[in-house]
């Protein structure tokens, strides 16, 4: 089969001043039923991209990683950047799918993971996308790691504020209903 996925795979550690590059195939990155054909949306084997390069880096401080998905026979590209923070706590995620041929981004999302407890570990998780220019959120929740490897997630609401759903815009004027 034709690999028509490119998947490069670029990360920085905090004892080096230069990235290291790797390339990955389709069926290291993808986790691939029989026959099942190469698309981007494809489901990768994890979830993030330090979790490629675990063993090479062998519990090293890594500032951030970059997965780049060009499928050039479709004209799609996609990027993931992750930045770490805190001894790899924390983290920043950026996703942007683009569409080649048009040289326009068609979607585009930023995560945001920070450890908010060590015991039991619990995560907070806000995923936001722009909707008409503004960022706005559109996931957030609670995920605890319990000492029997479940994991128990609590969503927190995603409505704006009350004083935001009373805003409106009369001759340009902006007024809030109290």
């Amino acid at each position: 089969m034709i690999n028509s996925v490119i998947i490069e795979l670029e990360y920085l550690t905090a004892d080096s001043n230069q990235t290291n590059k790797l390339l990955l195939t389709p069926e290291d990155y993808f986790d691939l039923e029989t026959n099942e054909k190469i698309d981007l949306d494809s489901c990768p084997k994890y979830n993030h991209a330090i979790d490629y390069i675990d063993k090479i880096l062998k519990n090293q401080i890594v500032l951030f990683t970059k997965i780049l998905l060009t499928d050039l026979p479709n004209k799609k590209h996609r990027q993931i950047t992750e930045r770490f923070w805190d001894n790899n706590n924390h983290r920043i995620i950026e996703r942007i799918d683009m569409d080649l041929s048009k040289f326009e981004i068609t979607y585009n999302e930023i995560i945001i993971e920070t450890l908010t407890q060590k015991n039991p570990p619990t995560w907070e998780i806000i995923r936001l996308n722009k909707k008409e220019g503004i960022m706005q959120p559109i996931f957030h929740s609670f995920i605890e790691e319990k000492e029997t490897g479940e994991q128990l997630e609590r969503e927190s609401s995603i409505e704006p504020l009350s004083i935001f759903k009373n805003l409106t815009n009369n001759n340009n004027l902006m007024t809030i209903k109290l």
